[in-house]
Order: structure tokens, then sequence, then C-alpha cells
């Protein structure tokens, strides 16, 4: 229960934003619109009408796993490259955390009070492109480029994105997962666990079995 609870807390302060066009916005700023929520079913659909896209998130939560299927609509009539940027927002309880990207693992962890963390996501087969564990709030994205910072101690803000490109009025599905657990090894087999799960998910859409694959 303890894990779950700290589950909860985690995903509670992700915070999503793109980049798309040359220019970068987060989605809960005034450029975008929640146009559908679902508590029951955890749906959520944000549009926004000057990028001309419009975003579905729809996850599932276990003990020790959370896994979002984020789907990106191009309501353009053109082809487009799109960076999907995710950070953590600094809680009180993480003012003494360690923050770093594993290469191991090719993901976010973090570590806090005997808590563990790990950060992960997928777009068009590939994992997180770039990753920064100390983003400040005040450096512009419009560029789509974040600052490489592997290693990070204190009230630090992880951020990292997923790449790819979307087709004409098409769209793409891009995959977060967080995973927390008592120790970084169960983490990382958590997360690896996942990612063998997650081709089985995609083709079967039950994103319920895959979390809960990791969570046993």
């Amino acid at each position: 229960m303890k894990q779950k609870c700290c589950l909860n807390q985690a995903i509670n302060t992700v915070k999503y934003g793109v980049w798309i066009d040359g220019h970068f916005s987060w989605v809960d700023s005034e450029n975008w619109i929640c146009i559908d929520k679902n508590e029951e079913k955890h749906r959520q659909i944000f549009k926004n009408n000057t990028d001309k896209l419009s975003i579905i998130f729809e996850s599932n939560v276990d003990v020790r796993t959370i896994l979002q299927n984020i789907t990106l609509v191009n309501l353009s009539k053109k082809k487009r490259t799109i960076k999907l940027f995710i950070s953590q927002q600094i809680t009180y309880e993480m003012n003494d955390a360690v923050t770093f990207f594993a290469p191991s693992a090719e993901a976010i962890v973090r570590s806090y009070k005997g808590q563990y963390l790990l950060l992960n996501g997928l777009l068009n087969k590939r994992g997180i492109i770039q990753y920064c564990t100390d983003y400040n709030v005040n450096d512009s994205l419009n560029d789509g480029q974040l600052k490489i910072h592997p290693f990070s101690y204190g009230t630090s803000i992880p951020v990292f994105s997923l790449e790819g490109t979307i087709e004409a009025t098409d769209e793409v599905n891009a995959y977060f997962w967080l995973c927390t657990g008592r120790n970084e090894n169960e983490i990382i087999n958590d997360n690896l666990l996942l990612q063998l799960n997650l081709q089985n998910w995609i083709y079967s859409n039950d994103i319920e079995k895959t979390v809960q694959s990791c969570s046993n």
C-alpha cells in the first residue's frame, strides 16, 4: 500500500510539454484546452488549436508501476517532427533526492527517503533522446534542446524527451512509464519486464495485463 501511495504521489507531479513547428508549450498552459476527462477510465484529451495537435492520455496504475499510452494526433495536413518532454516536479519529500540517468536502463532514476523511482518512455520505437536531471525552469525549450545533465542532488527537476515524426492528419502512440521500488534493482527489473511486455500490449491493447506482469 505504501508503494502504491508513493506511485500516486509521483505521477501527480509529472508534467508534459510539446515542441512542434519550432516552438514549445507545456500541456498545462493556456495554449491547451482539456476537451474531455474521464477519471474512472483514467483518460484525458487535450487540444491545441494553434499547433493543430491533440493529445490523448490513457493510464493504468498497479502496485509499483504506471503505464501511460499517449496518443499524439496531427490535425495538420503536413508531416511534422514532434518532441514530447516529460518532467517530474519538485515535492517536499524529494528535497534530498539523488537523480541520475542510468545508462544500463536508459532511464531516469531517483532515490529519496528509502524510495526509488524510474522514469522512461518510447516513441517511434525509440527511447529517451535527450535528458537533464537538473532542469532550470527559466530555460526556454523553444529550440527543442535540453542541456545534458546526467546527475544531480537535492531539489532538482528531471526532464527528458521522446522524439519522432507524425504523418499528415495521422497519429502516433508514445508510452511513458514510472516504476517505484525499495531498491534500484527492483525498479530496473520492472523497467525491463515492462519493455519486454510492451510490444505484446501494443498488439493486444491490454495495458492492465502489461503493468500487472511487472508488479507481481
